[in-house]
């Protein structure tokens, strides 16, 4: 499992502003971008928040399989999407030859070529969904407008171990 979709349920400040200008890769303190309620939420269920990173990918957009990070122990986000809600896909590696790299943002990731992977997943985002970032993965955005995609990280982020602590998620937004 790749993913799991927690709740139909938008931690998004209220007065946060998405910028007009394309970057692919922005990061904020999470007191900026997320609502004081969804933070609550969060650390409420031990998520020790350390950043939120708006991923903006462009209109009619396939991005670059990837990992993020520099290694493949498992790592999660939990991603909440607005506008072109598009697909993200999960690969299985076939060749496992790449180079670690680093983001104009400062956050490392690491890329292969799409004929090095077999696609073994894929979620059309459009709840508060938990996500694993180190299989790799990489969006399609076939809407005609932009995808913005806000990715809460957090400390002590293995997948099955976050799924774990967000099984009371409902009992907190309900």
């Amino acid at each position: 499992m790749n993913y799991f979709e927690i709740a139909d349920y938008n931690p998004i400040n209220s007065e946060f502003e998405i910028p007009q200008d394309f970057l692919p890769i922005r990061r904020y303190s999470p007191e900026v971008v997320l609502s004081s309620t969804a933070i609550g939420k969060l650390r409420q269920l031990g998520f020790e928040l350390r950043e939120v990173q708006l991923f903006t990918t462009q209109p009619n957009t396939v991005t670059r399989i990837h990992v993020d990070g520099n290694s493949f122990d498992s790592k999660s986000a939990i991603n909440y999407v607005v506008n072109g809600l598009g697909t993200m896909n999960w690969y299985k590696l076939l060749n496992q030859n790449s180079k670690f790299s680093v983001t104009d943002a400062g956050t490392g990731y690491m890329p292969f070529n799409a004929v090095d992977c077999e696609k073994i997943d894929s979620v059309n985002l459009s709840k508060l969904t938990l996500v694993e970032v180190c299989t790799p993965h990489n969006i399609i955005n076939n809407a005609a407008e932009y995808r913005y995609c806000f990715s809460i990280r957090y400390s002590n982020s293995n997948f099955s171990e976050t799924l774990k602590r967000l099984e009371a998620w409902n009992n907190l937004v309900n």
